[in-house]
């Protein structure tokens, strides 16, 4: 058989170096237990990057959760603060209330304490002028006394009232008659002209309900000097 005229002695050459080459590979010569090491290092090799890929994954998501707790803790956290801060504030407003009405009660406290002491003084006053009076008329030996009647009051005698009358008369007498009234009497009166004198006084300065009365001693012991 004839060669291919197109076939090069360098082409022929190379294919029988390959092909002995090929025939030269025996695969029973194949050190299978060092092939099984080297696969094993190769997985063993790829679960480590996968495990450790893996591990950085979950520490990546562990770092994501603490952060966002972290993040949580710190917004519950200012919004103790700013709570706190507003009870504070609110604490202080009250103590600060608090300290103005305590003052304001010390100085009421200190008005009533002078008012009371002012009042006492002119009851004692008046009372004291009252006690005179009475010493004064019953040294008198009249049978009949003539009075104006002042003032018939069916309750509480108020001081204002009171010193409306004493600014005209200062000779009154503070009587109760036989249902227990408060009776302010002028009087008594020897001099008839100035009994009513005297009774035109009271009438122009709004007591016109005042008139003239006339009691017995006794009647007048009776009332006045209980």
């Amino acid at each position: 058989m004839q060669a291919n005229s197109s076939e090069t002695p360098n082409t022929v050459n190379s294919e029988i170096i390959i092909k002995k080459e090929i025939k030269s590979f025996d695969i029973s010569r194949l050190n299978t237990v060092k092939l099984n090491k080297e696969l094993e290092k190769l997985t063993s090799k790829q679960l480590e990057i996968t495990t450790k890929s893996t591990e950085n994954e979950k520490k990546d998501d562990e770092n994501k959760i603490l952060e966002d707790q972290k993040e949580k803790q710190i917004e519950e956290l200012r919004k103790q603060e700013e709570a706190l801060n507003e009870e504070k504030k609110l604490i202080e407003e009250r103590k600060t209330q608090l300290e103005e009405q305590k003052n304001e009660l010390l100085a009421l406290k200190d008005e009533a304490i002078k008012l009371r002491d002012i009042i006492l003084l002119e009851k004692q006053n008046i009372e004291t002028q009252l006690n005179e009076n009475k010493e004064d008329f019953s040294k008198k030996t009249l049978n009949e006394y003539n009075l104006i009647t002042v003032a018939i009051i069916d309750g509480k005698l108020y001081k204002d009232y009171l010193d409306r009358v004493l600014r005209i008369d200062t000779e009154i007498k503070l009587c109760r008659d036989d249902k227990n009234r408060i009776v302010i009497y002028s009087g008594p009166y020897e001099n008839e002209k100035a009994k009513n004198e005297m009774l035109n006084v009271f009438q122009n300065k709004n007591f016109k309900n005042s008139f003239f009365t006339t009691l017995s001693r006794e009647d007048f012991n009776k009332q006045c000097n209980y």
